[in-house]
């Protein structure tokens, strides 16, 4: 094998990262895995580089070739990852399908990314490919056992490895790609239509994996990572990259729901969510103290009260004894949660709600948000340490060009930014004259160059009344009450505002009319207070389905699809509206009339 030093690699393509890793740490720890409840199972960077080399014999045996678009349709694997580099050390383009599309969805991105090929996890999968109506037709190789195919032939990547092994042993891995040769597909996140395709070269996640190795130096080359995002989600591919740099071995879990197991166990240095993940383990910890015997829980909400007060006041790194005391008692078991050696929380896909910023912080264990656009390969913007503001999405990354158009929308232009859409042939996208992107997202420089998100232009709509709402505070109000586990906020062209709510199971039952319990109602009322009347729902409509990506209610990235949301229950909420017309609509927030609460 060639000898290469990472530094030398730069600009260069992705397999020879990898070689390079293998060459220059090749009995470390490279990934673990468990699987079938036994314990964790580690592969070394050499054992991954000659996994990687044995598929990519297999591919080629295939007629994957330079340019060629192979799919990847499974959950998280080391597998997943070793395909993905011998597809790109087939100079072929790695397209990310994730498990949960609808199979229309599916479809139609096979269809015009032109995949001729489909890695699919296990039978179950590609099942589902093979019976697409797709005009593409991908041949269907699964990654775990599987039968042979019509013919006889076989069609599991363990039965082709175990024949191309018996006719020659493969050579290291041989790297067919260029720098500026297409290298992955993502797609963006789809919250007002169909996802649209995007390709990256492998210039473009170098400098990705730059740029986020730049912000976070600190974290240690040892130290661990969790692989628990879907793989097709970009970030998570792009950390999966940064630690073939820095040599970091990383925890692959394939059930996103184990993923707080995991974490007591593994101890991550860093560790990716989206804001409903922090939601979650939010809720999760108010409802476990909430729960507790009586003498803890009043000790633990005087600790947590006391020390978010303190953050809100900019007084928190405050040391005295009753400080102490609450850290030790209450906060320090909080952080325990997340294993003892986390550095960085980082969040992204959406903004941060000021109570979890605060609720963290409070805890001590900050989130560092940042802010990331399919059409980017380069984060946009980022918080680091020694740089963080809470409430923004940080300071824009190096190489990026970030400016706010008069209408307040953020552009951006730069060498990760996309050349426009793979099924865009009129070139109907949004880069202007002088190359940049309109993102549609809203958002404003404060004076140290910190970004502020204030929500997707497109979000906000006028009543009919001429009042101008903006949803996405009504929403995180809402969710922040952890039994509201999705809200859409509806009312264009209406009156009134109503909301659409997917609930906790346990709580459903107790929304229902004719009586829904006070007590609920009350915490509604407290979480929406501060708003002004118009902004305020005065109608709820709680769905049974829960929201989903297969569904339509929801991104791969767990975004809202608002719009979609509104069109399924488009009957539901004209029925409501119908109801709230005949004069059952409460004035507003401080109304002494019960809200509208109808129940699918």
């Amino acid at each position: 094998m060639n000898t290469r030093r990472l530094q030398d690699v730069g600009g260069q393509t992705l397999p020879q990262l990898l070689m390079a890793r293998a060459d220059q740490s090749p009995d470390k720890a490279a990934y673990f895995e468990r699987q079938g409840g036994k314990p964790w199972g580690a592969t070394t960077w050499s054992e991954f580089l000659r996994q990687a080399e044995a598929i990519q014999a297999v591919l080629a045996g295939l007629q994957v070739a330079r340019g060629t678009r192979v799919g990847l349709f499974a959950n998280n694997s080391v597998t997943w990852e070793a395909c993905q580099m011998a597809v790109l050390a087939c100079g072929a383009v790695v397209v990310g399908l994730d498990v949960h599309h609808a199979d229309a969805t599916l479809g139609r991105l096979i269809d015009i990314t032109g995949v001729e090929l489909v890695l699919a996890g296990d039978d179950s999968l590609g099942a589902r490919i093979a019976s697409l109506n797709s005009m593409q037709r991908p041949a269907v190789v699964t990654l775990q056992s599987a039968g042979p195919d019509a013919q006889g032939a076989p069609r599991s990547l363990q039965a082709l490895l175990a024949i191309t092994t018996d006719r020659a042993t493969p050579s290291d891995l041989f790297d067919h790609s260029r720098p500026d040769d297409l290298a992955i597909v993502v797609f963006s996140s789809g919250t007002t239509g169909y996802p649209k395709p995007i390709g990256y070269t492998h210039r473009q996640v170098l400098l990705a994996i730059e740029s986020i190795t730049g912000t976070y130096p600190d974290v240690d080359p040892d130290g661990a990572l969790l692989c628990w995002l879907p793989l097709a989600n970009l970030f998570q591919r792009i950390i999966d990259f940064c630690a073939i740099t820095r040599g970091n071995p990383t925890y692959v879990i394939d059930d996103p729901r184990t993923v707080m197991d995991a974490i007591a166990e593994v101890k991550p240095q860093l560790l990716l969510g989206v804001p409903r993940f922090f939601e979650r383990v939010m809720t999760g910890m108010q409802h476990r103290i909430a729960t507790g015997p009586a003498p803890a829980r009043q000790i633990a909400s005087w600790a947590i009260a006391r020390a978010m007060n303190k953050v809100a006041a900019g007084t928190q790194n405050s040391s005295g004894w009753l400080d102490k005391a609450a850290d030790r008692l209450v906060l320090q078991r909080l952080r325990h949660a997340f294993g003892s050696q986390l550095r960085y929380l980082v969040s992204g896909s959406a903004p941060l709600s000021t109570d979890l910023h605060r609720f963290f912080d409070a805890i001590g264990l900050p989130v560092f948000e940042a802010y990331g656009i399919s059409e980017c390969v380069v984060p946009v913007a980022l918080n680091g340490p020694g740089r963080r503001k809470p409430g923004t999405v940080g300071r824009a990354c190096p190489g990026n060009e970030v400016k706010i158009s008069p209408e307040g929308e953020v552009l951006v232009r730069g060498p990760g930014l996309f050349a426009g859409y793979l099924d865009d042939a009129a070139g109907h996208h949004r880069l202007d004259a002088d190359g940049y992107w309109h993102t549609g997202d809203a958002g404003q420089f404060d004076d140290d160059g910190y970004l502020r998100l204030k929500g997707r232009l497109s979000d906000a709509f006028k009543l009919s009344t001429g009042r101008w709402v903006n949803p996405i505070d009504v929403e995180q109000r809402l969710r922040s009450l952890g039994w509201i586990e999705q809200a859409a906020v509806a009312g264009e062209g209406r009156k009134v505002v109503v909301a659409i709510l997917d609930l906790a199971p346990a709580v459903r039952s107790e929304f229902a009319l004719p009586h829904p319990a006070r007590s609920r109602l009350e915490r509604v009322a407290e979480a929406l207070s501060g708003l002004t009347d118009y902004q305020t729902p005065v109608g709820f409509l709680v769905v049974s389905e829960r929201f989903s990506v297969a569904g339509g209610e929801l991104t791969t990235n767990l975004k809202l699809r608002r719009r979609a949301v509104a069109e399924k229950y488009a009957h539901e909420l004209s029925g409501l509206y119908a109801e709230l017309e005949a004069g059952r609509s409460p004035t507003g927030p401080g109304s002494t009339l019960t809200p509208l609460v109808k129940l699918l």
